[in-house]
C-alpha cells in the first residue's frame, strides 16, 4: 500500500525541463532591474530653475490629484542655504524667480517674514503672474522696509487667489495716494481672503479694473487712505473685512480718507463689514474723475462706528453715497446697517436716483442721521434714529436739500 502510494506521488511530479528554467530567470532578473531605484537628477541651481523642476515633476498629476494631496511649491525649499527668518534680509530676487516658475501650481509662503525690497528702478517688489495661487500659514508675512511702495502687483489677474497671509508696510505718513499696499490693476477672477494688511502710506488693498472680485475675511489697521479700495470693478463682494485706524491723508488740499472706498463700481456686494476708529468715510460710493456712475451696488449689514475727521468735517460719516456724472440714476440699496459716531452724518447721500435706504440704525451723528442731497426718487423706509444735538445747537434725523425729489419716507 505504501509502495502504491509512492508510485502514485512519482507520477504527479512534473518534472521541467532544463531549458525552461532560463526565461524564468531572465523574468526575475528583468523584474529586479524594475524595482531598482532610479538616480535623482542633479539639482538645478537658482530658485528659477528648481522651481521649474518641481513644477515638471508634478505636470503629469491630475490638477484635482494634485490639490487633493496637498501638492504646492514651497518657498522656503528655494532660499539660499542658511537663510534668516527674522525678516531682515531681502529675498525679493528669490521670491520672485518661484512665482514666475510656478505656472498655476500653489506657491505656499514660509511660517516667517520675508523682507520684499523694491525692484530697482520701480516702486514695487514682487510682479504677480497670472493665475497665481499664493497662500500662507496665516504667521506667513511679507514685509517692506521702504515707504512709498507696492508689497505686492499685478497687471492682469486672470484667476488669482491670494490667501492667508500678512503683508506689513512701514507707516501711514501718506506720502503718495497713488497705489495701494497690494496694487492689482486689470483682468477678471480675483479672490482675496485672510490677508491682514498692517500700516501703508496710501491704500491698504487697491482693486482697479477687474472684474469677478472677491475681497473676504481680510483685517486692514493703520493705513493712510482706504482700507479696501475698489475702483471701477464690475461684479463681486466685499465680504466680512475688518478696518480700522484708517485715513487722515492729504489730498487737493483735504484731508480725506475711508474704510471701504467703491468708485465707479458696478453690481458689489458690500456685506458684514467692521469698519472702526478712522478719519474721513466709513464706507464711500462714489465716482473717479472719469469714471462712470456706479450701478446696483448693494451695501448690507456693515457695522461703522467712530468715524470723523476734524481737518475736514464736510468729508466725514458713516456712509457717504455721491455720485458725479451726468447719470443720477444708480439703483444702490443700502439696507440693515448699524452707524453710530461718525462725523457730520450717518448716511450723505446725493445723485444716487431710485435708491432704497431700509432697516438701518443710525445713531448720535453731529449734525443729522441722513441728509439728501440732488435725488431723483429714493426710499427710506423703517430705519431706526438716535441722535444727540451737535455742538452748533442745531440736529435732525432727516435732512433734504431742495434738490431732492420723489423722496418716500415711512416707518416701515
Amino acid at each position: 500500500m505504501a509502495r502504491a502510494r509512492a508510485l502514485a506521488r512519482e507520477k504527479m511530479t512534473v518534472k521541467l525541463p532544463r531549458w525552461t528554467t532560463y526565461p524564468a530567470l531572465a523574468v526575475l532578473i528583468g523584474m529586479a532591474i524594475l524595482a531598482v531605484p532610479k538616480p535623482r537628477r542633479a539639482p538645478s541651481h537658482g530658485a528659477a530653475a528648481r522651481a521649474r523642476a518641481q513644477r515638471l515633476e508634478l505636470t503629469d498629476l491630475k490638477a484635482d490629484q494634485s490639490q487633493a494631496a496637498g501638492f504646492a511649491i514651497l518657498v522656503r525649499d528655494f532660499l539660499p542655504d542658511g537663510h534668516v527668518t527674522d525678516g531682515s534680509v531681502d529675498y525679493r530676487a528669490e521670491v520672485q524667480a518661484v512665482l514666475d516658475a510656478s505656472s498655476g501650481e500653489v506657491v505656499r509662503l514660509p511660517n516667517f517674514p520675508l523682507r520684499m525690497d523694491s525692484r530697482e528702478g520701480t516702486g514695487f517688489a514682487l510682479m504677480l503672474p497670472p493665475g497665481l495661487r499664493l497662500e500662507g500659514s496665516g504667521e506667513s508675512e511679507l514685509v517692506s522696509v521702504q515707504p512709498g511702495i507696492q508689497l505686492l502687483r499685478a497687471e492682469g489677474v486672470d484667476g488669482m487667489l491670494l490667501e492667508n497671509f500678512i503683508l506689513r508696510g512701514v507707516d501711514q505718513e501718506g506720502r503718495n495716494m497713488s497705489h495701494g499696499l497690494v496694487q492689482i490693476t486689470g483682468g477678471t477672477d480675483l479672490v482675496m481672503r485672510g490677508l491682514r494688511v498692517v500700516g501703508a502710506d496710501a491704500d491698504g488693498i487697491a482693486v482697479t479694473h477687474v472684474s469677478a472680485v472677491s475681497v473676504e475675511n481680510c483685517v486692514v489697521k493703520g493705513v493712510s487712505g482706504a482700507g479696501i479700495h475698489l475702483n471701477d470693478c464690475a461684479g463681486g463682494v466685499v465680504h466680512n473685512n475688518r478696518v480700522s485706524d484708517f485715513g487722515g491723508h492729504e489730498w487737493g488740499g483735504q484731508i480725506v480718507g475711508a474704510g471701504i472706498q467703491l468708485s465707479s463700481c458696478r453690481n458689489i456686494i458690500c456685506s458684514d463689514n467692521e469698519i472702526s476708529r478712522g478719519t474721513g468715510a466709513g464706507i464711500l460710493c462714489d465716482t473717479t474723475s472719469v469714471g462712470q456712475a456706479p450701478e446696483l451696488n448693494v451695501l448690507r449689514g456693515n457695522t461703522i462706528e467712530f468715524v470723523n475727521n476734524p481737518g475736514n468735517p464736510a468729508h466725514s460719516g458713516g456712509i457717504r453715497c455721491i455720485n458725479d456724472t451726468d447719470r443720477q440714476g444708480t439703483g444702490t440699496r443700502i439696507t440693515g446697517n448699524r452707524v453710530r459716531d461718525c462725523g457730520q452724518h450717518g448716511l450723505y447721500i446725493e445723485g444716487h436716483g431710485g435708491s432704497m435706504v431700509r432697516g438701518n440704525t443710525f445713531l448720535r451723528s453731529a449734525r443729522s442721521a441722513l441728509y439728501v442731497g440732488r435725488i431723483d426718487g429714493l426710499e427710506l423706509i423703517g430705519n431706526e434714529i438716535d441722535g444727540q444735538q451737535g455742538s452748533g445747537g442745531r440736529w435732525s434725523s432727516v435732512e433734504l436739500s431742495s434738490a431732492a425729489t420723489n423722496v418716500i419716507q415711512g416707518p416701515r
